[in-house]
């Protein structure tokens, strides 16, 4: 028997189960797996509004990236991992240099769309057990789950140096990166970060386009 489950017009899914007995169902089966495919249906509908609800709680309209808030609950659950089953986490904290100057020069949309491919360059430099966050405006926070300082170091790196193709105009884009890491330079989530905000900081002051560590 197979009962396909369709919701508006439109087939979201299917039921299918056989045999090897020849005339095994009855139409009372048929009419059974027909209520389940239906049921399946809402139950499909209610996960889709569910997971679209979700997202808009914990993820960044523009770039789809983790939000402030639902980093600091990110940090406090891995920090206290880190701490549980004594392995480092590194954090990182990103500021674009430059975004003001290239937000004056080319609109707002221009800018928009630049946060976008940082978002993506962010995304591609790092591992799927890593969270990438929009910290606020033009600055990003990533937390590097047991990853000790140097490699967290040749992460910031790699994604400094991909900032290069992030160029318009007469204005090239950049990236300035503060790093802390537990439990080298902090043991609570505050202090984390505000070792890497330090760090960070330190870059701007020192230059820019760089990477500091704690």
């Amino acid at each position: 028997i197979a009962c396909p489950s369709i919701i508006s017009d439109r087939i979201v899914g299917a039921i299918y189960i056989s045999s090897s007995y020849a005339r095994a169902f009855t139409d009372n089966d048929v009419d059974f797996l027909q209520i389940l495919a239906n049921q399946f249906g809402i139950f499909y509908l209610y996960y889709k509004e569910y997971s679209k609800t979700l997202d808009l709680a914990i993820k960044d309209g523009l770039t789809s990236l983790y939000t402030h808030r639902y980093f600091q609950e990110l940090l406090s659950q891995e920090l206290e991992k880190a701490k549980n089953s004594s392995y480092p986490l590194s954090l990182l904290m990103i500021d674009t240099d430059k975004f003001k100057q290239y937000n004056d020069t080319f609109g707002h949309p221009e800018g928009d769309k630049l946060l976008k491919n940082i978002a993506n360059i962010l995304l591609k430099n790092v591992r799927k057990s890593d969270y990438v966050c929009r910290y606020g405006g033009d600055e990003f926070a990533i937390i590097l789950v047991n990853t000790k300082k140097k490699d967290a170091y040749a992460i910031a790196e790699r994604i400094r140096q991909s900032y290069s193709i992030l160029k318009k105009g007469d204005i090239q884009v950049s990236a300035s990166i503060g790093i802390a890491t537990f439990p080298d330079d902090a043991i609570t989530k505050d202090e984390l970060i505000k070792k890497a905000d330090e760090a960070l900081y330190e870059a701007k002051r020192s230059g820019r386009n760089r990477v500091v560590l704690a």
